[in-house]
């Protein structure tokens, strides 16, 4: 585990990275969704399911 040194805005660091990870995610998906005419709905639902995945919560 990672010390209480190593933390970013007083979040852990794992946990900031993977804010920082949704929030770009969810920029990339409102500046694509008008070029791709699909539903921004699922790109949003079907990343965070990889997402979850690629953290082993599923």
């Amino acid at each position: 585990m990672l010390g209480q040194r190593e933390r970013l805005f007083g979040l852990p660091v794992k946990l900031f990275l993977v804010l920082m990870f949704i929030a770009i995610f969810i920029t990339v998906i409102f500046i694509l969704t008008p070029k791709l005419g699909g539903s921004w709905v699922a790109y949003l639902f079907n990343g965070l399911k990889e997402l979850a995945k690629w953290l082993g919560v599923f």
